[in-house]
């Protein structure tokens, strides 16, 4: 059962969080986002900037599993990050491809489907790839959020006649 804390709940929140700055690590960036995200809780420019920032300061902190969830939660806010910070996250991914693995893959194929953003070729062979090597030791459950993350992004990504 989800419940949004009200305005003024949120207001002391992001005032604290803007406090951490900062000393927030990576893990702590995104599972904010995914809190957002989870809750459907839209956030101003000056707030998501905010957390752009921050991960573009400590991107070398970030798992495949923290750029997966900043992208997925980006895109349930409805929120485009600015082509810096795509890059900044697309780059952190090349460097830790082979530790990615199937949800962090359907998380980020979700979130540039849903966003209508489409990854560059080298960037979308990388997660093919490796959702491949990964393709035996996935359950039914990772194939099945793989293929909706596929046809979530193929669907803007193909032309139609």
């Amino acid at each position: 059962m989800n419940h949004t804390p009200s305005k003024d709940v949120l207001g002391v929140l992001e005032s604290q969080l803007l406090k951490l700055g900062r000393s927030m690590k990576a893990q702590e960036i995104s599972n904010i986002l995914w809190a957002y995200g989870t809750l459907g809780i839209h956030q101003s420019d000056e707030y998501l900037n905010f957390f752009e920032q921050q991960i573009c300061l400590k991107i070398k902190q970030f798992k495949s599993q923290e750029v997966a969830i900043s992208l997925w939660a980006f895109a349930k806010m409805n929120h485009t990050p600015p082509k810096d910070v795509l890059g900044v996250l697309e780059s952190q991914l090349f460097k830790l491809g082979r530790s990615m693995k199937a949800q962090d893959i359907s998380n980020i194929l979700w979130a540039h489907g849903t966003l209508g953003i489409r990854p560059s070729d080298e960037y979308l062979n990388l997660l093919v790839t490796r959702a491949y090597s990964l393709a035996d030791e996935m359950d039914a459950k990772d194939k099945a959020l793989l293929i909706i993350s596929i046809s979530k992004l193929e669907s803007f990504m193909i032309e139609k006649p």
